[in-house]
């Protein structure tokens, strides 16, 4: 009995070291046609999205942090110094829904449409491709999205798994669905004075890629997709495209191909074929390309963000060309923006490492000179820190509210780098396993002036003659 043990243990032994030693040779074959090549990227890239589903619990709704464990709602205003108005929130776990809020923390309008409302088949035909089922519905979040003065909003459906976005919407106030657009969406838009829509997208190409054969394949093409007013798509942008078609490419190909750049966290890592990991698109007015005096700028260009690569640049999306790039002070940044004073400000999510290596900052830069002009990282006594995502938003009155995804918080910080302004994201949900030190998560938080969204006056939300003016008297002021 115990030999016929022993030799079906041999045989199983043999049986996965013949497996394992196959693989080997499989994977030992150079580029990107080893069959064996692609099976075991397959396999590894559904482990991945099998595994993580549990832990995207807490990393895509729910963050550890025991900075705001016992704070809720607003817990700061200092309303002389604040941008007062209302500040559109989209908080993670509550899942594909958006609040608008006032000063003081309450809700005055919300949208909500699960994606199976938007595409209603098991598996739409765009995502068909590369993946064999959605996520589960309670681990989409909107991240990126644009609302518009009629109350009308843009929405891209995100995951935290790759694809990284899903598709692009438009509902009315009340949540209807307008339009849909079948692109793999995900982290940010912007919308142009003429009604264009500028949105990341991604394409990911099993085949290396020409002029980046050496990156080898499968790989994700960061892609800007132009859509008209109506969703309808006009052209899609490649990002390495236009990098190719500039001066800068020659200066990337070695940082591409450097096997040991990056760090990364979970699916966003070059390794896995995410290899500028785009975050942000903005649309460059004539009054902010005039305003940086660069001349290289110009109307209809746009800034982008490459996380895995430190780099802020600006393509031209005529020529889809990259015309102006810079890596500097800061590391695994999120959206910059053009300030009204043409300086551009940006979340530096890791911050000055010489400092603390859990501490972010904003940092302004002026494009011209390429030198800080001003900088915050919070006070002595309360510091803010994400690894990942989180935003930053230049105010009329020289403000800038900040959005930490983290910490679950929104900070507005004054010029004088005073926190006027602070909003902790109630726990609607359970905490997971009901732990204090469970922060639910912000992916983003956009201030209005109160006379800028047309809808709320036309439904009757009425506002007091004393934030009128205080509105009134903000837009005036010019930033520094």
């Amino acid at each position: 009995m115990m030999e016929k043990f022993l030799a079906a243990i041999s045989l199983v032994a043999f049986l996965v070291l013949t497996l394992f030693t196959g693989v080997y040779i499989g994977l030992s074959q150079r580029g990107a046609d080893s069959y064996l090549s692609k099976v075991y990227l397959g396999l590894q890239a559904a482990g991945i999205q099998e595994d993580y589903l549990d832990s995207m619990w807490w990393f895509n709704l729910w963050t550890y942090s025991e900075k705001n464990k016992d704070k809720e709602g607003v817990v700061v205003y200092e309303k002389e110094k604040t941008f007062d108005g209302y500040t559109f929130v989209v908080q993670a776990p509550e899942g594909t829904k958006a609040n608008l809020i006032n000063m003081d923390g309450q809700v005055v309008h919300s949208w909500q449409l699960p994606f199976s409302q938007v595409w209603d088949e098991k598996l739409p035909e765009h995502l068909a491709p590369f993946i064999k089922e959605t996520v589960p519905e309670r681990f989409m979040t909107w991240r990126g999205t644009h609302l518009f003065k009629n109350g009308d909003l843009l929405v891209a459906y995100d995951t935290n798994t790759s694809p990284a976005g899903y598709g692009l919407a438009k509902l009315d106030k009340d949540s209807n669905l307008i339009w849909k657009a079948p692109i793999l969406a995900h982290h940010d838009l912007d919308v142009a004075p003429d009604g264009k829509i500028y949105a990341l997208s991604q394409n990911i190409s099993v085949d290396p890629m020409e002029g980046y054969e050496r990156l080898g394949a499968p790989i994700i093409d960061d892609e800007i997709a132009v859509l008209s007013s109506d969703g309808k798509i006009l052209k899609e942008i490649s990002v390495l495209g236009a990098f190719k078609n500039s001066e800068y490419y020659g200066e990337i190909l070695p940082y591409l191909n450097n096997k040991d750049r990056c760090c990364d966290i979970h699916q966003s890592n070059p390794q896995r074929g995410d290899i500028l990991h785009a975050n942000t698109v903005r649309y460059i007015t004539a009054e902010k390309a005039a305003a940086t005096r660069h001349p290289l700028f110009k109307e209809g260009d746009l800034l982008i963000s490459l996380r895995e690569f430190d780099i802020i640049a600006v393509l031209d999306p005529e020529a889809e060309e990259i015309i102006w790039a810079l890596r500097g002070f800061w590391r695994t940044q999120h959206d910059p923006d053009i300030t009204g004073a043409g300086r551009i400000v940006l979340f530096d999510n890791e911050g000055d490492q010489r400092e603390d290596p859990k501490r972010s900052r904003i940092i302004e830069i002026d494009p011209l000179t390429t030198q800080i002009t001003w900088s915050f990282d919070g006070t002595e006594e309360e510091t803010f820190h994400s690894l990942i995502w989180s935003r930053v938003q230049p105010l009329p009155n020289g403000n800038v509210l900040i959005d930490s995804y983290q910490d679950g918080e929104l900070l507005e910080v004054t010029r004088e780098k005073e926190i006027v302004w602070k909003y902790v994201a109630p726990m609607h949900k359970v905490r997971p396993l009901d732990n204090l030190m469970y922060t639910a998560a912000l992916h983003d938080g956009q201030r209005f002036s109160y006379d800028e969204l047309d809808f709320l006056k036309q439904s009757g939300e009425s506002i007091p003659v004393k934030e009128q003016k205080n509105s009134e008297e903000q837009n005036k002021e010019k930033t520094p």
